[in-house]
């Protein structure tokens, strides 16, 4: 998959640094929006994007959501060979090491935690689920909020992080939408849950844009791929009765495999093959 959740999602690590494009001469949001419309390598990220989530979408409409997500991070990892194709260069131990470790951790989780579906009961609770998503939604965007606003009071550096933290819940708020609109049929365009995928997605995509170019990218980058599937975990036993495995020995491994591939993410976002060329990002200020 090259997108996560939504289009333009963050486990499209290298997709989503090659559509970077340089942070000068942008005024406002408007500015930030025009300049990236203008650029080639943005627009064909976000077709491979656009294809993602159309895949991603078609897995929760099968799957659980603290499957799919998980294993989307696997993504990061798919995404270096194009990366370092484009960049004419070639993965060091560096990369090897990430990469190995966050195959390594993802699996780990899905194995000790093996996400099942929610029972028959649980499933037939359509009217809870959806009071709970809808709340769900309002306290998401009302923290995304508070984080973006938080941008204004803090050093650059951290307000690359605030908005990154908002970024991550509306992609993880929104695979869950995502989940909800595949499972109202056809007639999805009439429901709530498609009208709160297309918002979550849309601020979820913008603020991510935004700490991509408010400062350094190892500021940013792990903390949007590690927040969404972690949030989409919790979404997935919360609104859609989804049960892990408790049992002591899987939990540790699920706990386990949890931590080396957050590690996996960190070892990768100071990767050369992650971090901006020369004159790509880390320049901008927040509108």
């Amino acid at each position: 998959s090259a997108g996560g959740s939504g289009p333009s999602t963050p486990t499209s690590a290298g997709v989503s640094v090659v559509s970077m494009v340089p942070s000068e001469g942008r005024d406002g949001a408007v500015g930030f929006l025009a300049s990236l419309l203008r650029s080639p390598a943005w627009l064909l990220g976000n077709v491979l994007n656009a294809v993602g989530w159309a895949l991603q979408a078609a897995a929760l409409g099968r799957g659980e959501l603290a499957w799919v997500q998980p294993l989307l991070l696997l993504s990061v990892v798919l995404s270096l060979p194009l990366t370092a194709y484009i960049r004419r260069d070639v993965p060091g131990a560096r990369e090897w090491t990430g990469a190995l470790a966050l195959v390594a951790g993802v699996c780990a989780f899905l194995v000790g935690a093996h996400p099942q579906p929610a029972g028959a009961g649980v499933a037939g609770q359509a009217a809870s689920q959806a009071l709970a998503g809808s709340t769900a939604a309002v306290a998401l965007v009302g923290v995304s909020l508070a984080a973006w606003l938080c941008v204004f009071a803090t050093r650059r550096t951290h307000g690359a992080t605030m908005l990154a933290i908002a970024s991550g819940l509306m992609f993880a708020l929104a695979a869950a939408l995502t989940k909800a609109t595949v499972a109202t049929g056809l007639g999805f365009a009439l429901q709530w849950p498609f009208y709160g995928l297309v918002t979550t997605t849309a601020l979820g995509f913008y603020w991510m844009q935004r700490a991509y170019q408010s400062g350094p990218l190892a500021a940013s980058f792990p903390v949007i791929i590690a927040l969404d599937p972690m949030v989409c975990v919790l979404l997935g036993v919360l609104l859609f009765g989804e049960r892990l495995d408790t049992s002591p020995w899987s939990r540790a491994l699920a706990i386990g495999g949890a931590l080396v591939a957050l590690a996996g993410i960190a070892v990768l976002s100071r990767s050369r093959f992650i971090e901006a060329p020369s004159g790509e990002g880390g320049s901008a200020e927040p509108a």
